[in-house]
């Protein structure tokens, strides 16, 4: 849900459609909540080209 607020706030910010995206997850995430946030961005509709960490 919150993935799909985000790509709504910014379909209205720049007026276009957002399919392809990138996160960004806390470096302390594992493997499994990296993959779990790449799948809550395919579910909200979108295709997660990375999934990088900061730090």
């Amino acid at each position: 849900m919150v993935l799909n607020k985000m790509r709504e706030i910014v379909e209205a910010y720049i007026g276009l459609t957002v399919k392809n995206v990138v996160i960004t997850v806390p470096a302390y995430f594992n493997d499994l909540q990296r993959q779990t946030t790449k799948e809550a961005g395919v579910i909200a509709g979108m295709n997660v080209n990375e999934c990088y960490s900061y730090y």
